[in-house]
């Protein structure tokens, strides 16, 4: 009644020398391990039918509905109607079922079958281009790229509201060996290397006007004995380019590992430089314990902080971010300060309120 063909028969006492023959115990011995064989003949031509989605057994097709996220993507799974008796795990049918129910198992086999093979088809081909222009027309915005060595797509969205839509989409139609990471972007940090407000040290800002002091007799406003009213700083940088550069890598190399609440530590985390901004991405598992990340802290090899992020995002499974380190200089937003120093006629004209 078993549809697999199994050629030939594996008779160990062929492969032991000529001297064990007779003995009855060497051919208990052989016999038990004989059937072990057949066992295993069994099992790999069941894999080999299992190899093909128009042979597979009941057990194989379940797998391919959790492989394919059939509830997730379409709301439900195949719901198996047959209660008859059903074969062992190596397909084998009990003495005494009838040819009737044999058959009635075969029918709704093949109709399972047809319900996985149908919604396998309906997923769309891969091509990057297409999940882009999706992308592109359904979301306000978003970054995409590809871990192939990691077997990881990382995606991240303008509007977190918009990544239900796009998980199914994505999830539908990547490929089986790839996993899909939605980001959440931690806020970029800004790490500062130099600064170039030289000759302030001086400036004592005593007052700010706000346009309710009255001007009689006397100047009450003083913040530099001496000097022009303008001092503007120079606008060359201070340490160069390849430095900053330089610094972005170091931040990248020192972060090994990090902890979500002081507890959960990541178990994936993978860096990059691009110029002076340095990208840390980490991964952390679900935890039942855990309903809610609170804080991230980034560690060095010896367990030292590098930096942290306070935040509040709702952990139901795997949740990954990103964090950005823009490394640049200090003090170049400033271009210079105004302040009272007697030459300026305060008749409305101006505004001082110690920036230029």
């Amino acid at each position: 009644m078993n549809k697999m063909r199994i050629v030939g028969r594996t008779d160990i006492a062929l492969y032991w020398p000529k001297l064990y023959r007779g003995f009855v115990e060497a051919e208990e011995i052989q016999n038990a391990e004989n059937m072990e064989f057949d066992r295993l003949a069994k099992i790999i031509m069941l894999i080999l039918q299992n190899s093909k989605l128009s042979q597979c057994d009941r057990s194989t097709l379940e797998a391919y509905e959790v492989a394919f996220h059939f509830q997730e993507l379409f709301g439900e799974t195949y719901q198996w109607g047959y209660s008859g008796p059903s074969p062992d795990e190596l397909g084998e049918w009990a003495d005494g079922t009838t040819q009737a129910e044999i058959d009635a198992y075969e029918a709704e086999l093949n109709s399972f079958r047809t319900f996985v093979i149908e919604r396998i088809k309906s997923h769309k081909k891969w091509p990057l281009f297409f999940i882009l222009a999706y992308l592109d027309q359904n979301t306000s915005g978003y970054t995409l790229t590809i871990d192939y060595d990691g077997f990881i797509l990382y995606y991240s969205l303008v509007d977190s509201d918009e990544h239900p839509k796009v998980a199914k989409f994505i999830n539908r139609i990547k490929p089986m060996n790839l996993s899909a990471h939605f980001l959440n972007e931690v806020e970029r940090h800004h790490i500062c290397i130099s600064t170039d407000v030289s000759g302030t040290t001086d400036s004592v800002w005593n007052y700010s006007l706000d346009g309710s002091w009255s001007f009689a007799d006397h100047k009450p406003f003083r913040s530099i004995g001496d000097g022009p009213s303008i001092w503007t700083l120079v606008d060359e940088l201070s340490i160069t380019m390849e430095a900053l550069n330089i610094a972005a890598q170091s931040i990248v190399n020192q972060a090994e590992k990090a902890v979500a609440n002081d507890q959960l530590e990541s178990y994936r985390i993978g860096k990059g430089v691009d110029g002076n901004l340095s990208t840390i991405r980490l991964s952390f598992p679900f935890s039942t314990s855990i309903n809610r990340i609170d804080k991230i802290t980034v560690l060095n090899d010896v367990n030292k902080e590098l930096l942290k992020d306070a935040l509040s995002i709702e952990l139901t499974g795997e949740t990954s971010f990103r964090i950005e380190i823009d490394i640049n200089e200090c003090g170049k937003n400033i271009q210079g300060f105004l302040f009272l120093d007697g030459s300026w006629l305060l008749d409305g004209t101006k505004i001082l309120n110690g920036n230029k």
